[in-house]
């Protein structure tokens, strides 16, 4: 088991509205997080108290030790990860979602040793499938193409502090990044981390682990709800206002959607389902080029922009039967050839 030193590591948790998870994260992991000596702090923006509530009791059950922040209820999503980055006094702060538990003993393996002077900057990939791997990375263009997707992903970044001292130290440069990235809904601290980021020699590194979600049912309908705003508008206006030091950061939006397949009939669907992508906000991206920036799968999301419902709707549904007949065909050949059981 790795033990940290006296604040050398803190759990910066971000929550909103959401109780249950809080409940369940803590009861999975705050014992195995104190075990090891890191620090817990939630910072709560929900419209209510019941998270707080929560957290007293537990806190009161067993007489353990959370630091909680309350948080306005306004405060932008995007935003949400600088607050402990600018304000908790510790060397390295992990911003954690409220979502997802860890293997602790996994994490002491895999991720844990590299906490150290070598490294300012540690991401967690999530693969679920492959052997747990590490790569360093100390050229900027290869680590934003690399890491970007998986540093949009809230829970899976250790940062060291100091890189951001070149923010806290300089009102004028706090100002800067505030008017451009604080408003950003979906990936605002991105804008703060990367331009910070760039103007030391830091190194980053990257770890495989699993992913164990908390309710990924209730989870997925959270996140839905502002995707496309997400990953075209508040994307590209990330990449356009981190530094040119990255000359090659153009080509990150298409890098992400084709990684994540953004352009698929799951995604046009949810985001059509969701009213995050009709005829007018088609256009829109279309018009300011915005859609060329992201993707060449335009075809696709202009049906589920444009169509009626109804045939949304069929597409869709053909869509899935099509993708779980592809998946039986798979497993029906793995079996065959004796690489996979019934």
């Amino acid at each position: 088991m790795v033990k940290f030193q006296d604040d050398e590591l803190c759990i910066a948790i971000i929550t909103y509205n959401r109780p249950t998870f809080i409940a369940e994260w803590l009861k999975c992991c705050y014992k195995d997080a104190c075990d090891r000596n890191i620090t817990i702090s939630i910072f709560d923006s929900s419209s209510n108290t019941e998270t707080q509530t929560v957290i007293e009791n537990f806190k009161q059950e067993e007489n353990y030790k959370i630091d909680y922040y309350k948080l306005d209820s306004e405060t932008i999503l995007g935003y949400k990860p600088m607050i402990p980055l600018l304000s908790l006094n510790k060397k390295f702060i992990w911003i954690c979602g409220d979502s997802r538990r860890h293997n602790f003993a996994e994490l002491d393996e895999n991720v844990f040793p590299y906490i150290n002077d070598e490294f300012e900057y540690i991401l967690f990939l999530t693969n679920n499938r492959q052997k747990p791997q590490i790569y360093s990375y100390a050229d900027l263009n290869k680590f934003i193409n690399d890491c970007f997707i998986s540093s949009t992903c809230i829970g899976f970044s250790i940062y060291r502090s100091s890189i951001f001292d070149y923010i806290k130290n300089d009102c004028s440069i706090e100002k800067k990044y505030d008017t451009l990235f604080k408003n950003n809904y979906g990936f605002g601290w991105l804008g703060y981390f990367y331009n910070a980021f760039s103007q030391g020699k830091y190194k980053a590194i990257t770890c495989r682990v699993k992913t164990l979600d908390i309710f990924p049912k209730k989870k997925k309908q959270v996140w839905a709800k502002r995707f496309y705003e997400c990953w075209i508008d508040n994307l590209c206006q990330v990449i356009d206002n981190i530094p040119d030091i990255y000359s090659k950061k153009n080509s990150v939006p298409r890098i992400v959607w084709d990684g994540l397949k953004l352009y698929s009939d799951q995604y046009c669907y949810l985001a059509r389902k969701n009213g995050d992508l009709n005829t007018t906000t088609f256009s829109r991206y279309d018009k300011e080029g915005l859609l060329d920036r992201v993707t060449t799968h335009k075809t696709n999301i202009k049906f589920y922009a444009n169509a009626p419902l109804a045939l949304v709707e069929i597409k869709y549904t053909c869509s899935k039967i099509a993708k779980f007949a592809k998946r039986v065909v798979s497993k029906t050949i793995r079996i065959v050839k004796g690489e996979d059981d019934l």
